[in-house]
């Protein structure tokens, strides 16, 4: 009886345990925070300037041969597609190139400071700077800002931080079905 009791509260020590390492796992995430509702207007007119920054940046790209390419077929609205993962001097992206030669872009990434990003930004630049020049995030944690546009198909610019300085912008173009 007594080996019995031992057991079970070997047993219960033990779920105990591993109970309060998957807790603190999870409070060790970081996951994004959706920020106040009344802020959603402004960060969704922020997101779309910021598409429209990198789409009209890519454009001049569009005739340019990338350093690296790698291209891969696959299926785009039922339809074949050529997808490119391009690196260029200052950034990477990811595009379909069309049968007619425009280049769609799928994601565009930085982390060079070298790449001109939009309104006074740059990388090193604090959490607290990228916020007072883009306003308030849809999202956001202590890693990263996230400016969306929801809808049928969801767009998304991030901005990571290490150490509280800029060092990656991400942009993904959502497409619908």
């Amino acid at each position: 009886m007594v080996k019995l009791r031992i057991q079970l509260q070997l047993i219960l020590a033990t779920l105990f345990f591993l109970a309060s390492t998957v807790s603190a796992g999870q409070a060790n995430e970081d996951s994004l925070i959706a920020t106040a509702i009344c802020d959603e207007a402004k960060s969704r007119a922020t997101a779309i300037k910021l598409f429209d920054y990198s789409n009209k940046l890519f454009a001049k790209y569009k005739k340019v041969k990338p350093r690296n390419e790698q291209i891969s077929v696959g299926k785009m609205y039922e339809e074949d597609a050529e997808f490119h993962d391009a690196t260029f001097d200052t950034f990477q992206a990811t595009f379909i190139l069309e049968p007619n030669g425009d280049k769609n872009l799928l994601t565009l990434s930085s982390k060079s400071a070298k790449f001109k990003l939009p309104w006074g930004l740059r990388f090193a630049q604090s959490m607290e700077q990228v916020r007072k020049i883009l306003g308030p995030p849809s999202a956001i944690n202590s890693n990263t800002l996230l400016y969306q546009i929801t809808g049928e198909a969801i767009s998304e610019v991030f901005f990571n931080f290490e150490r509280n300085k800029l060092i990656e912008v991400n942009w993904s173009y959502g497409w619908a079905d």
